[in-house]
């Protein structure tokens, strides 16, 4: 493989790193004539791909496709109201709804439909007990999270972790 250091308006072999006033970097591959975009980074390191592109910057094994995830977030279920998540990826808010042990997540960019996976966990304070989590009520924007102890009665949870596959 031939390395090259490449600035804005370079090409070597089939490749061609352009620069816009607007700060955004782009990196054109393909024969003369017929390049396409491989990769934009916009002025503020925001990263995006051709609609074609899908896996292609995940180095995987095997022939099983790859899925990534959408959103995620970490949130204290024992905080009432509407909150932002502790932490978390693509989560605008979380709700606590009436009665304890049912929150609702919404998320800041909507996913395709309902057909995605949500995994929960969740603590709780030492000596308290496990709890069952559910994810129901799919939405593209939302999403609802039921947190059971073992005898099934609804209840908070501390901590309370979340991870959206689509």
């Amino acid at each position: 493989m031939t390395q090259a250091k490449l600035t804005a308006g370079d090409a070597v072999g089939e490749t061609v790193l352009t620069g816009g006033n607007d700060g955004t970097l782009v990196v054109e591959v393909g024969a003369a004539g017929s390049k396409v975009n491989a990769i934009r980074i916009g002025a503020t390191g925001q990263v995006s791909l051709p609609q074609n592109t899908t896996n292609k910057l995940v180095a995987a094994s095997g022939s099983a496709p790859v899925y990534g995830v959408r959103a995620w977030c970490i949130f204290d279920g024992n905080t009432g109201g509407t909150n932002a998540p502790t932490a978390g990826g693509n989560v605008a808010t979380v709700t606590r709804n009436p009665g304890g042990g049912n929150y609702t997540v919404t998320f800041i960019t909507p996913m395709a439909g309902i057909s995605y996976s949500v995994v929960v966990t969740a603590g709780v304070a030492a000596g308290t007990g496990q709890r069952v989590c559910t994810a129901d009520s799919k939405t593209p924007t939302s999403f609802r999270i039921l947190t059971e102890n073992l005898s099934g009665v609804v209840s908070d949870s501390g901590l309370v972790n979340v991870v959206v596959v689509e």
